[in-house]
């Protein structure tokens, strides 16, 4: 198993926030084309709010576990 560095750590980190926020973003429009989800409801500020908090978090989360964990071998 490769060791990673600091930076490309911090890349693979990135890379999959933005593979994440991305397969999000598609799936969103998605069903907005469908009119599965209703965008008067969806966009209301709190809950964007909340959902951009919770990416954040996650994303942070993601982030940590990838600086400080360390191979398993």
């Amino acid at each position: 198993m490769p060791k990673f560095t600091l930076k490309q750590r911090l890349a693979i980190a990135l890379g999959g926030f933005l593979f994440f926020l991305g397969l999000t973003l598609l799936t969103t429009v998605f069903l907005f084309v469908l009119r599965v989800l209703d965008m008067e409801t969806f966009l209301e500020p709190s809950l964007v709010k909340e959902a951009l908090i919770a990416i954040g978090i996650l994303d942070i989360a993601a982030g940590l576990l990838l600086l400080f964990l360390k191979p398993a071998y």
